[in-house]
């Protein structure tokens, strides 16, 4: 006589297969004793176990477009207590992920690749918002806004981008009085590297912005003229807070009419809110900062001003 399994059976052997660990290796079997493995698929499908070099089985990973992609919380905290934590998916999108609804708090720059949802604290905040999705392997290198794709890479918040780098060098000498005023630089407009388009240079001025907030390399590179025993400044000026942000200062030991050349190597943080130049002054003569080093035997560039993202 055949024997019908009522609605309560069935629901509990679903329940049964979907809690329990399972075997593959050699036949479906619920239940591995003594084990850490979930699921285990290895014993005929991969060479350590015998089989052929052509012979094998891979997890194919859902496909989700994670800039759209916001998570369904209807069984979060019960069904998954971890809130996400951990999980794996395969993006297939390419730009910034959305902050709005149930998505993480943190924009991401994404590219087709591996991620997984980086949320150690979800099951004590009970939120996604806190957590991030990071890329696994040899999908993290991300092209940062204005299209950088020439500079330095460095590692942010756990991803590979090409970091904001601005170098510029002089196209002409500039003057300036005698001033205990920091003055803004001029003729510094020949643009070696502006990987993201926030430097502008003139004949009168110079300024830039940076991204984000970061810490910031500094490099100057200066040759100076002005009088014997006077002390110019030279260096990075934040305009919104009226303040240096790094300089060089020194007495000038030159004979009037000489050249002295200035060099800043140093690092600070610097905020995307904020506009920056560089700047210098000499309270007690006038100063010409020089373009070029000049010789019998040629000339070429010689001051030249940077700021790289470090971190």
């Amino acid at each position: 006589m055949r024997k019908k399994l009522g609605p309560g059976t069935a629901g509990l052997m679903i329940f049964t297969v979907m809690h329990a660990q399972i075997q593959v290796n050699n036949g479906l079997t619920f239940g591995i004793t003594g084990s850490n493995a979930m699921i285990d698929g290895s014993a005929g499908f991969s060479t350590q176990s015998g089989a052929g070099p052509y012979t094998g089985k891979g997890i194919i990973i859902p496909s989700v477009d994670l800039v759209n992609f916001q998570f369904a919380l209807t069984a979060a905290g019960t069904s998954f207590p971890t809130w996400f934590d951990g999980m794996i998916v395969y993006n297939n999108a390419t730009g910034t992920t959305l902050t709005a609804g149930n998505r993480s708090s943190t924009a991401v720059s994404v590219t087709p690749g591996f991620y997984y949802f980086y949320n150690p604290n979800g099951a004590v905040n009970a939120n996604v918002t806190g957590g991030q999705w990071k890329p696994i392997g040899g999908n993290s290198i991300t092209v940062p806004q204005g299209n950088a794709t020439t500079g330095t890479v460095i590692a942010i918040n756990g991803q590979m981008t090409v970091a904001q780098q601005i170098t510029a060098q002089m196209t002409a000498d500039f003057t300036v009085p005698a001033t205990n005023v920091p003055m803004v630089i001029g003729n510094l407009n020949r643009e070696i590297l502006d990987n993201e388009n926030r430097y502008s240079g003139s004949a009168t001025g110079n300024s830039f912005k940076v991204s984000a907030n970061g810490t910031y390399e500094i490099i100057i590179n200066a040759q100076l003229s002005s009088a014997n025993g006077s002390y110019p400044v030279i260096g990075l000026w934040n305009d919104t807070t009226g303040k240096w942000i790094s300089r060089v200062n020194d007495t000038f030991s030159a004979p009037d009419g000489g050249l002295q050349t200035y060099t800043l190597i140093s690092s600070a943080d610097l905020l995307a809110a904020d506009t920056y130049s560089f700047r210098m002054a000499n309270s007690w003569a006038g100063i010409t900062l020089a373009s070029q080093s000049s010789g019998s035997t040629g000339s070429g560039p010689v001051s030249q001003f940077s700021v790289k993202r470090m971190r």
